[in-house]
């Protein structure tokens, strides 16, 4: 309600926008040029990498896990000091200002995202798994046993 009063006073009436749920979210980030995560704290950020799956720059506070784990800053989005909301703002700005910039960082974030597609995760998985299970004579004790 606070947020909407304030989109409706004179200084944003017509500049800001809250169009509410997005469902599905894939078509809301499809109309979108770049995305920002304005989180205090953010588990693993799978909204960073829906988006960045989009061809989306990211611009994201660096708050503790997740956005510094899968944005690589000025490669495929940018990271400012978490809750530093005027750096947030030149962040954004630079972005907005720099079509060419969007555009090759967007290029780059479909590529981060791609390494998060469950194939990749599944590929991880299998060869943890694989060297977890496969014996391994440095953990063999002396009489044969194996250690875990």
């Amino acid at each position: 309600a606070a947020l909407e009063r304030r989109a409706a006073e004179p200084d944003l009436r017509g500049r800001a926008h809250l169009p509410g749920p997005a469902n599905p979210l894939g078509t809301a980030l499809a109309r979108a040029s770049l995305f920002v995560l304005s989180s205090r704290f953010e588990g693993f950020g799978m909204v960073i990498v829906e988006a960045m799956g989009c061809g989306l720059p990211v611009v994201s506070f660096d708050c503790p896990r997740g956005p510094a784990e899968i944005i690589t800053p000025g490669r495929d989005g940018l990271l400012v000091a978490a809750q530093d909301v005027p750096a947030l703002a030149d962040a954004l700005g630079r972005l907005m200002d720099d079509e060419a910039l969007r555009r090759t960082m967007g290029e780059a974030a479909r590529e981060t995202a791609a390494a998060y597609r469950p194939a990749a995760i599944g590929a991880r998985w299998d060869g943890l798994i694989a060297q977890l299970t496969s014996p391994d004579p440095r953990r063999t004790s002396d009489a044969g046993a194996t250690a875990i």
